[in-house]
């Protein structure tokens, strides 16, 4: 997912089926303020489902979690705290070299589940022999508490307005989006809570899990929002940083309408292939003409809302239903062949397969539960992005409690900054590949080029990204300029 829509542990598993200063966290004041959470020690134990979200393979059995203990507000480390969920896979060795941190995404997904999926993916290469994988929830997501709430399960399986494909301005007409943010607070912990869940926010916990974890400086993988935590690391704390790989990238400068109009013109590109796909079939479901594909397929869902198709487990499918699922297919070339049989199948009157991939797009479990991820990525953007309003309808974010936009300051990190690896996708849906130009050229860093049409790469079973990874990781060897790979 980039900043858009959230695209970090459940559509990975799809896939596989004004800028502040640091100084107060980094001066020597600020650092003898945070010496309660700089010097806890994290107890390891069993973890439970929810920490690992569903992954599967032996790197769950080797699974051990824990909990950090950050303060909501840094300028106020006195106050309020919170607790981040903490997941490790120790490394294979008995002298690892130290610690990677992970994120996968969203803003929004919780990021423990990603440590299992690199721990399997990544069982060729020495790097699960010689670090620690730390996945970490961060504020208001996924474990961690307090978590940002804003809809019941049944609201949530009623498509509540939020962030979707769908989500428009006629969802978030005055009063509307001052009513969502009234009820996220009581059911967040309060105004305070929702302040402080930010990019910046988040790259202090890290700081001070790495402190925590011992390791002298940060060994970090992020992929697409991850590419934003990453960034922000370099720029707050350069002199910190051991190794930074930001997959699937996005433009550190961007603005939030600068970020839409390139991941939507890339997903209509995935559309466009999938069509391509489609149409060499017999009995394409969106029709022989790839020119007319599109009006074939608003056509077959336009009704939906009044005809609904019926799923095994008892629910119907609606055009939101089928638009998130659609959606969800487009981050990867490797989830094309599932959504043309849904579309298929719904020919048929029943919507089993869209069904499918719009719950794990929602992340909501069998049993009817939702995860926090989409209320999260409406807090994390709404303190982080630039805001505004359109003519008939008020920003979601306008009355957010709490605003610390990120804007990347490019001079922060020039010197100071170790070589880092960027990673980008030539077709990649979510985040374009002029965002991995952009990133790598803002800090002045390699670019790996891989040849995909998939959103990200690290998880994809590459072995020539592998490889590259692996060689910068562990001994901080870089591609060859101009390196390429492909998927």
């Amino acid at each position: 997912m980039g900043t858009l829509l959230a695209g970090g542990s459940a559509l990975l598993l799809l896939l596989a089926g004004c800028t502040p200063t640091p100084a107060n966290h980094d001066s020597t004041a600020g650092r003898e303020r945070l010496d309660p959470f700089l010097s806890q020690k994290l107890t390891f134990e069993e973890c439970d489902d929810k920490a690992t979200g569903g992954v599967e393979g032996g790197s769950v059995a080797r699974a051990e979690c824990s909990r950090l203990l950050v303060p909501v507000d840094y300028a106020d480390p006195d106050g309020e705290t919170a607790n981040i969920a903490v997941l490790r896979v120790p490394a294979r060795s008995d002298d690892p070299t130290g610690s990677i941190l992970v994120n996968p995404g969203g803003p929004g997904s919780g990021g423990t589940s990603m440590a299992l999926m690199l721990a399997e993916t990544w069982t060729s290469t020495a790097l699960t022999n010689r670090f620690d994988l730390i996945g970490f929830d961060p504020p208001g997501v996924g474990a961690s508490t307090p978590a940002i709430a804003r809809y019941s399960d049944a609201e949530r399986e009623g498509n509540a307005p939020l962030f979707s494909p769908l989500s428009g301005a006629t969802e978030w007409e005055s009063p509307g989006a001052e009513a969502f943010v009234d009820q996220c607070a009581k059911r967040s912990g309060g105004s305070q809570v929702l302040a402080h869940v930010g990019t910046r926010d988040v790259v202090r916990d890290m700081d001070i899990l790495r402190t925590v974890l011992g390791d002298e400086k940060l060994t970090y993988v992020g992929t697409s929002y991850g590419t934003r935590l990453g960034a922000v690391c370099a720029e707050m704390f350069p002199k910190k940083v051991r190794a930074l790989v930001l997959d699937g990238p996005l433009d550190p400068s961007a603005t939030k309408q600068q970020r839409r109009v390139s991941q939507f013109t890339a997903m209509q590109g995935s559309f466009d292939g999938m069509v391509e796909l489609c149409v060499q079939q017999a009995d394409c479901p969106l029709g022989t003409d790839p020119s007319r594909a599109l009006d074939t397929y608003l056509e077959q869902i336009r009704d939906l809302d009044e005809n609904h198709a019926p799923t095994a487990d008892g629910r119907v499918l609606t055009t939101a239903d089928v638009t998130d699922a659609v959606f969800a297919g487009l981050y990867s070339s490797a989830v094309w062949p599932t959504i043309i049989a849904g579309l298929a199948e719904l020919r048929t009157g029943t919507g089993n397969l869209l069904m499918t991939c719009r719950d794990l797009y929602h992340e909501r479990a069998a049993d009817g539960t939702y995860s926090d991820a989409y209320e999260a990525l409406v807090a994390i953007n709404c303190v982080d992005d630039d805001r505004g309003t359109t003519v008939e309808a008020s920003d979601v974010c306008a009355t957010w409690p709490g605003h610390d936009p990120v804007q990347f300051d490019r001079s922060a990190v020039r010197d100071d900054l170790p070589e880092t690896l960027v990673v980008a996708g030539t077709e990649d849906p979510a985040t374009p590949y002029e965002d991995g130009k952009a990133l790598a050229s803002a800090l002045d860093e390699l670019l790996l080029t891989v040849k995909s049409r998939t959103h990200g790469s690290v998880l994809m079973g590459s072995p020539c990204v592998e490889q590259a990874i692996a060689d910068y990781l562990i001994d901080l060897t870089l591609p060859a300029k101009n390196a390429r790979c492909s998927i």
